[in-house]
């Protein structure tokens, strides 16, 4: 099972279809490996707003991506781009 795979009930951004997003999840993965993707629920919460109430999932993460240099910020800019 792809990282994808493990996202399809998450929030998608909008105008990403769940098969686009779980494209592009598993190319930032092969970009960056998967050390620096992160899709699980536990880890997309130490990223949500401290601020924003428990239900509220309008500004949610679908995944968390952690580039460490330019060649991965540029790969990350042409997954995002596609």
């Amino acid at each position: 099972m792809s990282q994808a795979d493990a996202v399809s009930t998450r929030p998608l951004p909008p105008g990403v279809s769940e098969a686009g997003f779980a494209r592009a999840v598993d190319a930032f993965t092969a970009a960056l490996g998967a050390d620096k993707v992160l899709t699980s629920d536990a880890d997309l919460r130490e990223f949500r707003d401290p601020f924003q109430h428990a239900t509220w999932d309008a500004y949610t993460a679908s995944a968390i991506v952690m580039p460490t240099s330019v060649e991965e910020i540029q790969a990350v800019l042409r997954v995002a781009n596609e």
